[in-house]
């Protein structure tokens, strides 16, 4: 079993390491405590060059209005507060 599957594809699935690192990135201006699957939807809903979109309009979901309501979801999240550690290192 070290051979792949003829479903897998190593170039696909290195596209959704992207983008859950990318999401990552992206969860720190709201300052996320976590990063949920929330955060891993929005960022491969927004993926331009993913499997993502094209399944989402073959569904018959638009992509804006799917985005906005994950966005809205990820405002209501916890959110860290305080300094960022360079911040206080700085002081």
């Amino acid at each position: 079993m070290g051979e792949h599957s003829s479903w897998y594809d190593s170039k696909t699935d290195s596209k959704g390491a992207g983008s859950a690192r990318g999401r990552a990135r992206s969860c720190r201006p709201p300052r996320n405590q976590e990063i949920t699957p929330l955060h891993l939807l929005a960022a491969l809903a927004n993926q331009a060059d993913g499997v993502v979109p094209p399944l989402l309009a073959r569904l018959g979901i638009r992509q804006e209005v799917l985005s906005n309501d994950v966005e809205r979801e990820l405002g209501r999240l916890p959110k860290v507060q305080g300094f960022p550690s360079s911040e206080r290192a700085a002081r």
